[in-house]
């Protein structure tokens, strides 16, 4: 046989290379089946997890709660010391260095103890403040309304001492931790009284307002800071998912908004964050499923919440609050009511801040009597600051618990269904 010959014709390794067998097409089209298979079955396993997971709280399940709850906090330690260790050039080194200058100062006399004492208040006071802020809107529905628990009493608070004092010259600071818990009126007045004014009064609170207002910006971080990441592996978002399928008059509303917000980016955001909205709760998960840049998002939120609404909630609280300028209000509001209805408008109004004012004010002067009615709306009204606060710690522990099995739930699934794993994330990353 020629050389020639011998290079024509085909040898069986080379058809075996140009002709694929049968037997190497069935497994993919076996594996095929498998996956579509799995995923089925995962997608139904997901539902039952999703309506056990709901199941999952303090009061149904307080064990696996807890347990749930317990490793959220154990992880969450951990992950803050390693970026502690790992970024300790400008984190840890800087932080010793400041705890090591404080205990010096603090505990030598000298003429520096003023600047240290004042340190010290304007710590507390904002860390207090901004605090209360991020827990009004860091849970999704269920955030502590820290602003009708503590920012409006202590403007109540304000606006009864200035008009008390008939200056604005007082510290108002002190009305923090310990004592923004209770609902008295407890600062000191001047010797010299120089009048005040609205916009002086205003300009009283308006910072406590701004902190405040910092605050709640600050609390849409870590739902944004989630859906931003689960977008980011191709997860779901049940929020988002809920909103796809319902059909009711608040839900195609909320779709609107995340169409504003994808349109209009930073200024979509500024908008919506300017005035009380309730559906602003999911403005965090909207912009991190959509994956928002994080400064356009937080940007917007921190100038529309705290340097737009929250002032404006200062000023109208200050205005009803203001025995001048609550009367002023009614009075132009009387001629769009008929003579009856106005009068019925104001004795409402005028019983309302009078109630609270009879809670805010100090008692001494008045008779045994009204002084225990005083303790005792004022007691009352402890409890229910307290019991609020109680239900906001249950739904906090109760959210941590749910994502938490949720997050273990899907890693189960992974290994159970190791088929769909690729599928469930593309599929999922489409609808993103």
């Amino acid at each position: 046989m020629s050389q020639k010959n011998l290079r024509a014709r085909p040898t069986s390794g080379n058809m075996d290379s140009v002709r694929p067998t049968s037997s190497a097409k069935k497994p993919k089209s076996g594996d095929a089946k498998e996956a579509k298979l799995q995923l089925q079955q995962r997608k139904e396993e997901e539902q039952k997890r999703s309506a056990a997971c709901k199941k999952i709280n303090i009061f149904q399940a307080p064990l696996t709660t807890l347990k749930l709850f317990v490793t959220v906090l154990i992880e969450a330690f951990l992950n803050a010391v390693n970026w502690i260790l790992v970024n300790r050039s400008i984190s840890l080194y800087p932080l010793l260095v400041i705890i090591a200058i404080y205990l010096v100062a603090a505990n030598t006399d000298g003429p520096h103890r003023d600047l240290v004492t004042e340190v010290e208040v304007w710590t507390q006071f904002l860390v207090w403040w901004i605090g209360l802020g991020v827990l009004s809107s860091i849970g999704l529905g269920t955030g502590m309304h820290s602003g009708m628990l503590f920012l409006f009493p202590h403007i109540l608070k304000v606006v009864l001492a200035v008009e008390k004092c008939n200056s604005t010259n007082f510290e108002s600071r002190h009305n923090m931790w310990q004592k923004g818990l209770t609902y008295s009126a407890e600062f000191d007045c001047p010797e010299v009284a120089e009048g005040f004014s609205y916009a002086s009064t205003l300009a009283k609170v308006v910072g406590t307002a701004i902190l405040w207002g910092a605050g709640t910006a600050m609390g849409e971080i870590p739902p944004y800071y989630i859906s931003y990441a689960a977008a980011t592996a191709g997860k779901g978002n049940e929020e988002m998912d809920e909103l796809k399928e319902g059909k009711d008059f608040v839900t195609r509303m909320k779709r609107w908004m995340i169409d504003v917000l994808q349109r209009y980016g930073f200024w979509g955001v500024f908008a919506f964050s300017s005035y009380p909205n309730a559906a602003f709760d999911l403005c965090g998960i909207c912009c991190g499923h959509f994956r928002m840049p994080f400064w356009t998002f937080f940007g917007g939120t921190l100038a529309g919440k705290a340097f737009v609404k929250a002032p404006l909630q200062a000023a109208g609280a200050v205005a009803l609050f203001s025995s001048s300028t609550r009367k002023a209000i009614l009075d132009g509001a009387s001629g769009l009511l008929s003579e009856g209805n106005r009068q019925y408008v104001e004795e409402k109004v005028n019983a309302q801040i009078t109630k609270l004012m009879a809670i805010g004010s100090e008692t001494v002067g008045q008779s045994d009597t009204a002084a225990a009615a005083s303790f005792s709306l004022a007691t009352l009204w402890n409890y229910f600051v307290m019991a609020l606060i109680g239900y906001f710690a249950l739904s906090c522990i109760n959210q941590f618990a749910q994502g938490k099995q949720q997050e273990n739930d899907e890693e189960e699934l992974d290994k159970l269904y190791p088929h769909t794993a690729d599928s469930a994330t593309k599929e999922k990353k489409s609808s993103v």
